[in-house]
């Protein structure tokens, strides 16, 4: 068996997205890679240097432009370490991570550090592969598709069979709840429209104090799965409306999310499993529920918008991509956000065998892809 120190969020973190990659890759390579993991928000564990011939670096996009791009460079892939880690003749590597975002100056010349030095780099989106040659034009990423979309194949008999229920999962933007535009909030007028063909709209937080807020969870229930979750956050959004944030700080919500996450990922794939249909801002309150062939459109980051596209291809690829305002600055982007929303789920409703049918077909060809990175990924560990 193979080793590498494991550069990760780990199984621990407050975006959930990352929680659920860490269960399914450890879960997949189990019997391939002895990981010897060094979560980033956390400074490396310089013992873990000479123990393992590798380090690799994923997945999540933890390259530049976000938190965790900040806390990789920071704790694990500083220039201190670039040179133990050089000295030690370990070899780099990045699996199912990217970059979407122009760089800082300072992420362009430490994700240039690390994207010079590895030999195999493995992205989950067509953009992340332009840009990563962007900012370093010798390497040669390639596309893999997230592990996400294959729960059911890697989990095998720990996931349960799909159960389907009049559910509409929606990941949404909450930022369009907040100040005066969350009076007007056109919003119901999809959950009417799902309520007149029997469907119940439930709420999905993936990153907890990014996609909830008061008004949110007034208008919503979380999915059942989070009852526990759910109760977290209307005990910070209630102390800090009566007592201010001095009374409920930031760290420590995060610290309790993190918890959450921990006792808890076990049952993360099964969050994505009861819906008939789902529309997901946040990138894994999209791609999971595939695992289950349901139909589910992405309305988030415009970065993002190409990855139906990578998925499925040109001529299927717009059925899961809701082209939605980037982001809501009136009441007019509300409205037409809903307008589409609510055409899209029209069009899942009519054409919902289809769309099931053609994503088990999708994910067929998709699995030989991954299956053949993941074996090209071990090849190329000392």
């Amino acid at each position: 068996m193979k080793s590498a120190i494991w550069a990760t969020p780990g199984p621990k973190y407050f975006n959930f997205g990352d929680v659920l990659q860490h269960l399914l890759i450890e879960e997949y390579f189990k019997d391939k890679i002895e990981f010897k993991l060094a979560p980033i928000a956390l400074p490396l564990d310089k013992e873990l240097i000479g123990q393992a011939k590798n380090i690799i670096v994923g997945p999540g996009g933890i390259l530049v432009g976000t938190q965790g791009a900040k806390a990789l460079y920071k704790n694990i892939l500083n220039d201190e370490n670039f040179a133990l880690l050089d000295e030690a003749n370990t070899s780099f590597h990045i699996w199912s991570s990217g970059v979407l975002w122009n760089p800082s100056e300072e992420e362009r010349r430490s994700s240039n550090e690390l994207f010079s030095r590895s030999r195999f780099i493995a992205t989950r989106a067509n953009i992340e592969i332009d840009f990563i040659k962007s900012i370093t034009p010798d390497t040669n990423p390639v596309f893999s598709p997230c592990s996400t979309i294959f729960m059911d194949k890697i989990l095998g008999d720990k996931l349960s069979k799909p159960n389907k229920a009049d559910i509409v999962v929606l990941n949404v933007n909450a930022a369009n709840f907040e100040n005066r535009l969350c009076y007007h909030d056109p919003t119901q007028r999809f959950v009417d429209y799902a309520k007149s063909e029997g469907l119940d709209c439930m709420l999905m937080s993936n990153c907890a104090h990014v996609d909830t807020n008061p008004k949110l969870l007034e208008s919503f229930n979380l999915i059942r799965l989070d009852s526990r979750l759910e109760t977290i956050l209307v005990d910070y959004f209630t102390t800090i409306a009566k007592e201010g944030q001095d009374a409920y700080p930031f760290g420590k919500l995060t610290t309790a999310v993190r918890d959450y996450a921990f006792r808890n990922a076990a049952y993360f794939p099964e969050r994505h499993n009861n819906a008939r249909f789902a529309f997901g801002k946040r990138l894994h309150s999209w791609l999971p529920f595939f695992s289950f062939n349901t139909p589910a459109a992405f309305i988030g980051a415009q970065a993002r918008r190409g990855m139906p596209v990578d998925y499925f291809g040109e001529q299927y690829g717009n059925d899961f991509l809701c082209d939605i305002p980037v982001a809501a600055g009136s009441l007019e982007d509300l409205h037409k956000s809903t307008d589409a929303m609510i055409d899209k789920l029209k069009y899942y409703i009519k054409n919902e065998d289809m769309l099931v049918a053609r994503i088990a077909e999708r994910r067929e060809e998709l699995w030989e892809v991954f299956e053949t990175r993941a074996a090209e990924l071990y090849d190329s560990l000392d």
